[in-house]
């Protein structure tokens, strides 16, 4: 019985432990599409244009921030 109770924790510490991996690379995901955001695209003029081929082409005004659309 204590071995099937020590298996349990050891299996929920290794899920907890893969969440939190999981939901750090997440952050990190975000972190660089946000930096590509504001590298690929800018204002010129009075048009929200693609600076580099990361945006597909798609840019767009958000809260005055020229963004990829994608």
């Amino acid at each position: 019985m204590k071995l099937q109770i020590l298996f349990i924790c050891a299996a929920l510490l290794v899920l907890a432990v893969a969440e939190s991996s999981a939901s750090e690379r997440e952050y990190i995901q975000n972190l660089e599409g946000m930096e590509s955001q504001r590298s690929c695209s800018k204002w010129i003029g009075d048009k929200c244009v693609q600076t580099e081929d990361c945006c597909r082409g798609l840019c767009r005004c958000i809260d005055q921030n020229c963004v990829c659309a994608n």
